[in-house]
């Protein structure tokens, strides 16, 4: 298994507990986290797609609902709510090639998800990817209709 694979995991583990547990301390959580769960990678990968996706939340989730056509952020499902949040954030801040996030994600969606959650992940950010993240300008706040 590759380092990064494992950083995702552990980062998405991170952003869910995140969201479960509304932790003000994000700093001081993520160490907790690593011991916690016995994950000792701290990687600037994994911290990146950990706090650069906490950071930008709002704008991601904006993201999220321009492309989830009918769906509510609110109604998704957590785990598949912190797998888009993630795979939208490293498709437009890293220069990860952008059929290796997707790739990535959806294993995790695979692994994490529900039955529906690999088909659902896949499409929304294969049209991210196509949309947003092939014009992307180092910003996260780029929306389908800019």
């Amino acid at each position: 298994m590759r380092p990064e694979h494992k950083d995702r995991e552990t980062a998405l583990k991170y952003i869910y507990h995140c969201e479960a547990q509304g932790s003000d301390d994000l700093s001081q959580d993520y160490q907790d986290f690593l011991v916690r769960f016995g994950s000792v990678m701290n990687t600037s990968f994994c911290h990146d797609l950990c706090f650069g996706t906490l950071k930008n939340l709002h704008k991601i989730d904006k993201i999220i609902e321009d492309y989830a056509n009918n769906w509510k952020i609110s109604r998704m499902n957590s785990v598949d709510r912190s797998l888009l949040r993630m795979g939208i954030y490293e498709l437009l801040r890293h220069g990860t090639p952008r059929k290796v996030v997707i790739d990535e994600v959806v294993e995790l969606a695979k692994r994490y998800g529900t039955s529906k959650s690999k088909g659902f992940i896949n499409g929304i950010l294969h049209n991210v990817a196509h949309n947003v993240a092939s014009k992307k300008t180092g910003e996260v706040d780029v929306h389908r209709n800019e």
